[in-house]
Formats: structure tokens, sequence, C-alpha cells
């Protein structure tokens, strides 16, 4: 249950204080880290190499057929 006005977070269960929403006013529901950007893209190329777009390119299809348009995007 959320906290009363004026109640303490810390007597709220962990699960239940991690899902609080806070009303985020932006527009993007989550930005993706820049060194999480890198290190997909380190291991895009070290499993495919070359032809390591056209995986990309493959998985992002994938997503956009199950009507997943965020997760195209990002790949």
């Amino acid at each position: 249950m959320p906290p009363r006005e004026g109640g303490d977070l810390a007597a709220l269960p962990v699960p239940m204080l991690l899902t609080i929403d806070r009303g985020s006013t932006s527009t993007f529901h989550r930005m993706i880290p820049e060194i999480d950007v890198w290190r997909v893209a380190y291991l895009m190329l070290k499993l495919y190499g070359h032809e390591a777009d056209i995986e990309i390119a493959i998985r992002a299809e994938e997503l956009a057929e199950g009507g997943d348009w965020a997760g195209e995007a990002v790949w």
C-alpha cells in the first residue's frame, strides 16, 4: 500500500519502494546508458563480425513484426 501523506517510505516493503511511480514528465520511458550501447555494439561485432549490421536488422524486423515498436527503434 502507498504511504499516507507524511508517511515514512522506509516502512514500505522493498518491492513497493522500488515500484513507486515518481510521475516523470518525460515522453521517453527510459534512456539506455551510453555504456550499454557500446557494450552491445562490441558484442555484436565480436559475435557476427562484418555481418553484425545484418543481424541487427533481422532483430529489429522481428521486433517490428511482434508489434514492439520501441524495441525496433532501439535496434
